[in-house]
């Protein structure tokens, strides 16, 4: 239940002395319903798009907010679907577990996090946020798994040198692996 504050301020509209709007952190707002309601309010989550052959994937700036996480700053991540169809050149939306399990391999196993919307009342992220990262997927998707920059890499760099891990790579500004030198250097051979 939302107190009476907070329902009058959800009725009015968002005006520029509104704390979500002010840098830094919210100030004097010590109703949770008030702040619930101004973080709503926030930007979207920001993003980026790169094109890898023919394929469009998102990079999305996200702060994980589990409580397991010593993540303190936004940093960026990618959808796991979209990783998977690049990679093992799949069509249809939806996953196999195939970079699940490359992930696993690579190390980085654990690192991907799973929002539903239920996740916003755990906090992971704001209603928002949610939508905002929805829609860049799909809005007709219920749950989507976003695996950090870094975790994707590593993958990448087990998965081995192919067109669409080196376009990836190029895209994103990332170096080639050291051990695909070695791997083409064993091939020449």
């Amino acid at each position: 239940a939302r107190c009476a504050v907070a329902a009058l301020f959800l009725r009015a509209r968002p005006t520029p002395a509104c704390p979500a709007r002010a840098p830094g952190p919210l100030t004097g707002c010590m109703c949770p319903a008030i702040v619930a309601a101004c973080q709503s309010m926030a930007e979207p989550i920001p993003s980026r798009t790169i094109t890898v052959g023919r394929r469009t994937l998102h990079v999305v700036t996200y702060t994980d907010r589990r409580p397991s996480s010593q993540q303190t700053q936004p940093t960026e991540w990618m959808f796991q679907a979209e990783v998977e169809r690049l990679l093992f050149s799949q069509e249809e939306i939806g996953q196999t577990g195939a970079l699940y399990r490359l992930l696993n391999r690579a190390g980085a196993g654990g690192r991907s996090i799973a929002l539903r919307r239920s996740s916003v009342s755990q906090g992971l992220l704001s209603d928002a946020e949610f939508d905002a990262l929805r829609a860049l997927v799909h809005t007709g998707f219920r749950l989507f798994t976003l695996v950090p920059l870094d975790a994707v890499q590593a993958a990448v760099a087990v998965f081995g040198p192919t067109e669409a891990s080196e376009g990836l790579l190029t895209a994103l500004g990332l170096p080639r692996p050291a051990e695909w030198d070695a791997v083409d250097e064993d091939e020449s051979e």
